[in-house]
């Protein structure tokens, strides 16, 4: 059982990696981006066998020889018209980031090899050392299409001379569903709170009450801890109040956060919390562990950030069988009205930045790369990787709706068996050249509900669709839909040699103020500290010039 509950969490953990950003027209860059390399390559003839080696992270299960990987070669070979002879080296994902860095620094890559960071694809990339792939864009018709219905694409996939190192990673929204993954949702624990006939809070006044109420009831506990090591205990109220730590995009203009008057708000909530030891006081120091085994002996009751599928985590491993954790939306604060939701999903086709997929730029025939990879985006391919073979993994409806067979879904481990048969959506194994994109329904309908509470109503329901559902258009934080900038290399660096000791000194003082190590009442007091510790406005000057800049083109 714990080995189940082990990999469906990772299932859902792994999908939450899946962050979407934001269409602008890329018209005039794919007319203009063939290079006389990319126009001369289209006459080669090709040979009767292509070999060349490929590195992608390996997450659990291996594709190799699975009914996914085995007609991803087929398919792959017949659209080639040649055979392929792949020499794959696949790297545990724990361990592939640091080995990438390894094999970047090294110089002697692989053929066509997964980049898990954005950054290094961009600095390898003006260091020759990778495959300028836009040049080939003329010829990477499925991948373009999820460039033009990639808002603002023109300023996330191409850098400030206009060029692009990596196939980034797709993502198909078919359905439009704009749901939440992480840090927008409350978990309650729904037994304890119709046990006392107590109202699940939504708002933060209710919150606060509701806190009150257990520690009456339950004075040898702490009502609310963290959930995860990751989420801090104040991330799920920046939402709630607006705000956001570090730079963000607020709907107009680039701000700084931690230095608005809202963030000083919610640090008093919070602080309030802990003063009144409704906070547990090793929320600093509880880790992973710790704090699910907390949830799950009953020593918490409400977790004010979470990931999706955690409340089903914590049901399934709880020491008492009727205990039923639940998830709510942010409690509301009349001030700023319904709260945002993180990372709510693109619709339709869209691009995420930060995996790519790369080329060395020694690799001999660049152009049959681009033609396997773009293949990859091609809505044939996309339905092989995630869905799997129709007849073997899942059905079509006479409506057309698909679904992953019966025995599939009916096993102890649906995710399990679909990684066993090599369906990427099941995200314990990936086929082909990773990131391939997913399908958003297929990783949907593997997906169980979990307990809900909406609008006076206990229910079951989807985290995603539920966060769609239930928060609608206005709960989607404008930085998600930010628009896009480009920066230099030197403006890169200006902004982390200025913003990193700035960002130390807000998470010290952070810490510091809703412990009650720093008052409130020195709020002036620290904002002119922030100043000292770097030139912030400076840098909120250069991103609001950015906009405007882009904004008169």
């Amino acid at each position: 059982m714990k080995k189940k509950m082990s990999l469906l969490l990772a299932l859902y953990l792994a999908f939450t990696m899946m962050v979407l950003t934001g269409c602008g027209s890329t018209e005039q860059k794919s007319q203009t981006s063939g290079t006389k390399k990319a126009e001369e390559s289209k006459g080669e003839k090709q040979s009767d066998v292509f070999k060349f080696s490929a590195s992608v992270p390996d997450f659990g299960l291996s594709p190799k020889d699975t009914l996914v990987q085995k007609e991803w070669q087929k398919r792959m070979e017949d659209h080639m018209g040649m055979k392929l002879d792949i020499d794959w080296e696949r790297i545990p994902w724990n361990d592939y980031r640091e080995k990438e860095k390894i094999v970047l620094a090294s110089g002697e890559y692989p053929d066509v090899f997964t980049s898990s960071d954005y950054d290094n694809v961009l600095d390898y990339g003006r260091q020759g050392m990778l495959m300028e792939v836009s040049q080939y864009f003329d010829d990477a018709p499925n991948y373009m299409e999820f460039v033009s219905s990639t808002p603002d694409a023109e300023y996330q996939i191409y850098d400030e001379n206009g060029k692009s190192y990596g196939f980034q990673d797709g993502f198909a929204n078919n359905r439009d569903i704009e749901g939440a993954q992480s840090q927008s949702t409350v978990a309650y624990r729904f037994d304890i709170f119709k046990e006392n006939n107590m109202k699940i809070p939504e708002t933060l006044e209710e919150f606060h009450e509701a806190a009150k109420t257990l520690k009456k009831k339950y004075p040898d506990t702490y009502p609310i801890n963290i959930s995860d090591k990751g989420f801090p205990i104040h991330k799920g109220f920046l939402n709630t109040f607006h705000t956001k730590d570090g730079i963000y995009w607020n709907g107009k203009e680039y701000v700084f956060g931690p230095a608005e008057e809202s963030y000083k708000e919610m640090l008093e909530y919070v602080h309030t919390l802990y003063q009144e030891k409704l906070i547990d006081p090793e929320f600093l120091t509880d880790d992973n562990d710790r704090a699910t085994e907390k949830a799950v002996t009953g020593r918490v009751f409400m977790l004010p950030s979470m990931w999706a599928g955690m409340a089903n985590h914590y049901n399934r491993n709880a020491e008492d069988k009727e205990m039923e954790w639940g998830l709510a939306m942010l409690p509301e604060n009349p001030k700023y009205g319904t709260p945002w939701k993180l990372m709510s999903t693109l619709p339709g086709k869209s691009l995420q930045q930060r995996f790519n997929i790369v080329i060395s730029a020694k690799t001999k025939h660049p152009e049959w790369l681009v033609k396997i990879i773009d293949y990859q985006y091609s809505d044939e391919m996309i339905e092989l990787m995630d869905w799997g073979v129709e007849g073997k993994t899942y059905q079509v409806s006479k409506d057309g709706k698909k679904a992953f067979l019966p025995e599939i879904m009916n096993s102890d481990d649906p995710a399990q068996e679909l990684g066993k048969l090599g369906v990427s959506s099941s995200q314990v194994c990936r086929s082909g050249i990773v990131f391939t994109p997913q399908d958003f329904e297929a990783n949907i309908a593997q997906l169980p509900t979990e307990p809900w509470y909406h609008d006076g109503k206990f229910l079951d329901n989807q985290y995603w669709i539920a966060t769609h559902e239930y928060g609608g258009k206005e709960s989607v934080a404008p930085f998600d839909r930010a628009p896009g900038l480009i920066f230099s290399q030197d403006e890169n660096d200006k902004i982390a040699n200025i913003m990193t000791p700035v960002s130390s000194y807000v998470d010290e003082s952070r810490t510091k103020f809703i412990v009650g190590d720093m008052s409130l009442d020195q709020w002036d007091k620290y904002l002119k500290e922030l100043e000292n510790m770097g030139d912030y406005p400076s840098i909120l000057k250069m991103y609001n010039d950015k906009f405007r800049e882009r904004d008169k083109k």
